[in-house]
């Protein structure tokens, strides 16, 4: 009930241990299916499937934060299936609550709350769990969400495997936000090498020419491909 009133959920419990080992190892098979991808586009859509299977809910949404107000959808399954890529106001959504931080819940009641919901998702939702994904020095990368037509109660079970997720696909996007500000500098050096007015020339160990920014070809008088 009080998760209900304040919309947030305590600390994560642990694992219970009372659930027959069988059961215990299918879980994990579907953990390592939807977690242990190389990465990228195929992990996010493993991601999500998985995730709705293992908490039997209709949907399972991961995103990436493109501005203080908007998201967009790397992978969303749905009833009907995985869906393509789409953009969200989170205006009037609990994923605003969500880049708040830390995790959401709203057990049952959503739509009361959220009368935007109906229309984003385009049918009747009654229930929602999300946490904010964020990198290592607490920006916000994105967040994953479940939401279901039917109430979703805080079994500590599913809680723990929504942990587990939210911590790969955390992992996932922080990589990704990564590659993408090296890849950033590394154009961004590029093209003070290139313009800069000083020749400058990149000789390999057998003094050999590498590579010479557009000062350097010009003074030596040759093209790029000699």
């Amino acid at each position: 009930e009080a998760m209900a009133s304040t919309g947030r959920s305590p600390a994560l419990p642990s694992l219970p241990s009372a659930a027959p080992a069988h059961d215990d190892l299918v879980t994990l098979q579907k953990i390592a299916a939807g977690t242990a991808l190389h990465g990228g586009e195929a992990l996010f859509a493993a991601l999500v499937s998985r995730l709705a299977e293992l908490l039997g809910v209709g949907y399972a949404l991961l995103t990436e934060r493109v501005s203080a107000s908007s998201l967009r959808a790397l992978a969303y399954q749905t009833p009907d299936g995985l869906q393509p890529p789409a953009a969200w106001d989170v205006a009037g959504l609990p994923c605003a609550e969500v880049a708040q931080g830390g995790l959401c819940h709203h057990p049952t009641g959503l739509q009361g709350r959220f009368p935007r919901v109906r229309s984003a998702v385009g049918r009747d939702v009654d229930s929602y769990l999300g946490a904010a994904l964020t990198a290592p020095d607490g920006a916000h990368l994105g967040h994953l969400c479940v939401m279901d037509s039917g109430p979703l109660p805080a079994d500590p079970r599913k809680l723990a495997l929504f942990h587990i997720f939210a911590a790969r696909a955390a992992a996932e996007l922080a990589q990704r936000s990564l590659i993408r500000t090296i890849g950033e500098n590394e154009e961004r050096l590029r093209d003070l090498f290139d313009e800069a007015p000083i020749a400058y020339v990149h000789e390999g160990l057998d003094s050999r020419f590498i590579r010479a920014n557009r000062a350097a070809l010009r003074i030596l008088g040759v093209r790029p491909d000699e």
